[in-house]
């Protein structure tokens, strides 16, 4: 099992690097703002993907409170979800969503002056976004920043986020993880 932070691609094999400068660029210019650091540079290194250890805490479910970073979403895949495609009228105003746990739990970014790249979870609902059960108050901080959150993650003593991510074609395309 690793010792340090790894990560492998969402498919089959890791995005060329000039494929990701187009990707993020339009991934910019389709939010209207430069991305912050780390987590810009993270999209222009990797391009998304399946980050190990994987497990964060989510405060407010006290039965249940740790969770799993499935993936962090490639830049087409934020775009996509920034559009409202998925998620319509309540997909969240100002924010990038840019992971997600398993279980509909979106790992957002925030593009707001106030607190521009501090990470938040959002329970996914098509709810109007601005409404009394979809709204900014309902988002949970879950780091400062890009970097911050993924210092926070960590593996249980029994490995179960070890046993999630570990699959034959993510061990083949591991790469270290490293944040500026």
């Amino acid at each position: 099992m690793p010792q340090d932070p790894i990560i492998a691609p969402e498919g089959s094999a890791w995005p060329d690097e000039a494929a990701l400068a187009d990707a993020v660029a339009e991934l910019e210019a389709a939010l209207g703002t430069t991305l912050p650091e780390p987590y810009r540079s993270f999209l222009l290194t990797y391009g998304g993907g399946a980050p190990y250890p994987l497990i964060f805490d989510y405060a407010p479910d006290e039965d249940d409170p740790e969770r799993f970073l499935d993936r962090l979403n490639r830049p087409a895949r934020v775009q996509e979800l920034a559009t409202g495609k998925t998620f319509g009228d309540g997909t969240p105003q100002g924010f990038a969503a840019i992971g997600e746990d398993p279980g509909g739990l979106i790992v957002l970014l925030s593009l707001h002056p106030g607190d521009f790249g501090a990470i938040y979870a959002w329970s996914a609902t098509a709810e109007p976004w601005g409404g009394p059960n979809n709204s900014p108050d309902m988002l949970v901080p879950l780091g400062a920043d890009f970097g911050a959150f993924m210092a926070s993650l960590y593996e249980t003593e029994d490995l179960m986020g070890y046993e999630h991510w570990s699959t034959p074609q993510r061990r083949a395309l591991q790469r270290d993880l490293v944040l500026p």
